[in-house]
């Protein structure tokens, strides 16, 4: 029921490999996407970010049809958005921003990225291409923040998760996870979602 609202499976929650992103604008969910390709075909895949880019520069007067009022577009990760060395999502979604701001006319466009991990974030170290893209990210004036998945969960059961539902081993590794993405966005000046 939860998960369903947020559009998210249980599988969202398992830290392997592959991603999604959800697109809200103006509060709504629009969209979902999912990486495609992946290990088993790596120069042929696509990252859900980019699908999600792909899909809103195709949709995006019909989601945000008045150029002249405020227009809040939130991005949600499971992997905050690559750099260089792979997609380099973040610089496209930079790009994006800065096309539907400028070369699109929504000048009113105040756009969040909100990420549940870190792009391949492991241990502490949180120094690298994934936090040097979060900090270009924004300085390009993007909002970012981490995306507390099992708050959200929470505040939409209107209850505390119970035992069980969200196996102990999946709950540690988010938890652990989001301690990492959570200090490097302190270490930028971000606030955290949740």
């Amino acid at each position: 029921e939860a998960l369903a609202s947020l559009k998210l499976r249980v599988s969202d929650l398992v830290l392997r490999a592959g991603t999604w992103c959800t697109a809200q604008i103006n509060g709504t969910v629009v969209k979902r996407t999912d990486a495609e390709g992946g290990i088993k075909n790596p120069k042929e895949s696509q990252h859900a970010e980019e699908l999600m880019i792909e899909w809103l520069r195709e949709n995006w007067e019909s989601q945000a049809p008045d150029k002249s009022k405020r227009v809040n577009l939130v991005l949600q990760v499971k992997r905050s958005p690559c750099g260089p060395s792979k997609h380099d999502c973040a610089g496209q979604l930079e790009q994006f921003f800065r096309e539907l701001k400028v070369g699109r006319g929504y000048a009113g466009l105040h756009h969040r990225v909100q990420s549940m991990t870190l792009y391949e974030g492991r241990g502490s170290g949180v120094i690298g291409e994934s936090f040097i893209s979060l900090e270009e990210l924004k300085r390009s004036g993007t909002r970012v923040e981490y995306l507390d998945v099992m708050s959200l969960l929470e505040q939409k059961l209107g209850r505390p998760l119970e035992e069980g539902e969200i196996d102990e081993e999946t709950r540690d590794q988010l938890d652990r996870r989001l301690l990492i993405l959570n200090d490097a966005l302190e270490q930028m000046g971000s606030t955290k979602k949740g």
